[in-house]
């Protein structure tokens, strides 16, 4: 009987820390495009990075890239193909204000949980992938200079590794994002200045 009870206890454990959130799919309001998401943790995630963009002319927003390095959104190597499988890549600025109503970017109190949620250090990286599919996590990133108002059109790491912001600031000023790393098999915290272009999955608020 107690064998029995312990079965159950375990499988119980298991489901809470990480399982899909049956039947739930976000629908962002602002332009209809629909994320899976997975609860991990307690916690609900989007399991398909954020595609959303602002509404803009090519003019204003090419104008925008060039001016507002600080506030922009774009595809990897600016292609709409790239922003199709692995969404947009924010600069942090841009991403505190990316997540639609109800959600929010996670903070990096939410990101260390979430590693953790994970298992051990081995595990990680196979629990994470499992949940947020193989298929369009590695949106790689867009390197751009911190000191400079001009974007540095250099994009690297497409299905290599994901970048994904958090919206914690460190003391020095830097910003932490959600590092997996592909080959490696990692998943860490980093810390990057900011103009860099990186992927948001958002969490449900509580």
């Amino acid at each position: 009987m107690k064998a029995h009870i312990i079965f159950f206890v375990v499988l119980f454990v298991i489901f809470y820390r990480i399982s899909p959130a049956s039947g739930q799919v976000l629908k962002d309001p602002r332009d209809e495009k629909e994320y899976p998401t997975v609860t991990i943790g307690g916690k609900i995630w989007m399991a398909k990075n954020l595609a959303y963009c602002e509404p803009v002319d090519d003019v204003t927003a090419w104008n925008g890239l060039l001016t507002n390095v600080k506030n922009y959104a774009a595809c990897y190597d600016y292609s709409s193909n790239y922003c199709e499988k692995y969404g947009m890549l924010y600069s942090w600025v841009a991403a505190q204000h990316a997540c639609p109503v109800g959600w929010h970017l996670p903070s990096k109190a939410e990101v260390d949980s979430l590693i953790i949620t994970l298992g051990k250090k081995g595990e990680r990286y196979t629990n994470l992938v499992h949940y947020w599919s193989e298929s369009d996590l590695f949106g790689g990133r867009i390197y751009s200079p911190e000191y400079s108002r001009f974007i540095y059109l250099r994009s690297d790491g497409i299905n290599k590794f994901g970048t994904f912001w958090t919206s914690t600031v460190e003391r020095d000023n830097y910003k932490y994002l959600f590092y997996v790393n592909k080959n490696h098999k990692a998943v860490r915290i980093n810390t990057s200045g900011g103009n860099d272009g990186a992927s948001v999955r958002c969490v449900k608020n509580n």
